[in-house]
């Protein structure tokens, strides 16, 4: 009777599957045939973080690789993934407008 893996796993060539073979084979089964952790990131369709700025111009990052780049384009420049869809982030304006506001108090002497 030949084993479950067809000598596949049959490592010192004996024509006989030992238990630590047999170990080893389902091991490396198990290894090749798990599904990730990671089922909710296949999920996630890739999109467009738009950042303003107050001060310097606008940017946009891609949400796969983090490339930023001046211009709303519909694929990333570096990776070319198409952006499903596009998200907003404002913190960097507020970041820049409160330095503006602190800077322009510092001047006027308040």
């Amino acid at each position: 009777m030949k084993d479950l893996w067809g000598g596949m796993f049959d490592f010192n060539g004996d024509g006989v599957m030992d238990i630590g073979e047999e170990y080893l084979a389902y091991k490396i089964y198990e290894a090749v045939t798990e599904e990730s952790d990671d089922s909710d990131d296949e999920d996630e369709k890739p999109y467009r973080i738009d950042h303003p700025h107050y001060i310097t111009d606008d940017e946009s990052e891609c949400s796969v690789c983090g490339a930023r780049f001046s211009k709303k384009l519909l694929s990333c420049p570096r990776c070319g993934v198409r952006f499903d869809s596009v998200e907003k982030d404002e913190e960097e304006w507020y970041e820049e407008f409160d330095e503006e506001c602190a800077w322009d108090e510092e001047e006027e002497g308040w």
